[in-house]
């Protein structure tokens, strides 16, 4: 009986989609793709036939010995193609797959360390690059001023052959990611930008969260540029939730960031509240969007 699940690969391939690692639309186009090239070329076998058949054999005459040795030579030939065209299939299904897994094998999720403080930071500077361009263009410069002040064990990274690829925290109410080092701040950015640093970061790195202790409050999620759209957020997000211990989450997210929100929607998390910024036009962005993941079957979603 057909059924792709058989073929070597496409189970790794089907696989990856259900667990979200890269995009399910990208594996269902390329799927399509050969299917609509398999139509494709029985219509074109089938009417070069039938018009090859017609001019020199009078197709589909059935007196004509000759007509009947064709068909058979051009349905063998027919068999021949598709079977071609299945087994090509079955090899990239098959490549594809363990390409896949070669990448992501290669991609390790793992708690952070103090070795990793800098590159982290590195990495946040890198990831909310807009955010710090007021303060510095230098990414250098504003993770220096940042590194100081990360809470290390509420982070999580993606590494791949020594480099971090990735970051991410899981806080609680009993305490945040970050907080603000002002000497760092001063030190790295200059008095005045360092002032300014210490005051505006202040509420955003040290606010406090204001619902149960039992809820992880995931923040810093960043992937480096040159990572990016490879399915590592989905990733970093589905096992770092799960070495965290906690079963419910709240992330918040701007209205903006609209590759982010399909990331999170993708992956399972639901909007719950939104509240309009008071000033958009400074900052860029509408509204902060929250949502909400939970592993239980029975929950009651929280308020904020």
């Amino acid at each position: 009986m057909f059924c792709l699940n058989n073929i070597p690969g496409f189970f790794a391939l089907r696989h990856v989609m259900e667990n979200h690692i890269i995009s399910k639309c990208g594996i269902e186009h390329m799927f399509l793709r050969i299917i609509h090239c398999i139509i494709m070329a029985f219509m074109w076998t089938t009417f070069i036939g039938m018009s090859f058949s017609r001019k020199h054999y009078g197709f589909p005459s059935r007196q004509n010995k000759e007509n009947t040795i064709f068909l058979k030579n051009w349905i063998v030939t027919f068999v021949s193609l598709l079977t071609a065209t299945w087994k090509m299939f079955h090899f990239v299904s098959r490549v594809m797959g363990l390409e896949i897994w070669r990448e992501l094998m290669n991609k390790h999720i793992r708690k952070a360390t103090e070795h990793d403080r800098y590159a982290i930071a590195l990495c946040i500077a890198d990831g909310f690059e807009k955010d710090f361009s007021a303060l510095s263009k230098d990414n250098r410069k504003i993770a220096s001023a940042i590194a100081t002040g990360l809470q290390i064990d509420k982070f999580y990274v993606a590494e791949t052959e020594g480099k971090i690829m990735a970051t991410m925290a899981i806080s609680d109410s009993y305490g945040r990611a970050a907080r603000v080092d002002k000497p760092s701040m001063r030190k790295y950015l200059g008095f005045l930008k360092g002032l300014i640093a210490s005051t505006v970061l202040k509420e955003e790195f040290e606010g406090q969260l204001d619902f149960s202790t039992g809820i992880g409050y995931i923040e810093f999620v960043t992937v480096r540029k040159e990572y990016r759209r490879k399915g590592i957020a989905m990733l970093l997000l589905k096992e770092s939730m799960e070495l965290s211990g906690y079963q419910e989450f709240i992330l918040d997210v701007t209205d903006i960031n609209t590759t982010a929100i399909q990331c999170y929607l993708q992956f399972g998390f639901k909007e719950i509240k939104r509240i309009p910024e008071k000033h958009a036009k400074q900052k860029g962005f509408h509204a902060k969007i929250y949502m909400f993941y939970s592993t239980k079957n029975q929950y009651i979603v929280p308020i904020i």
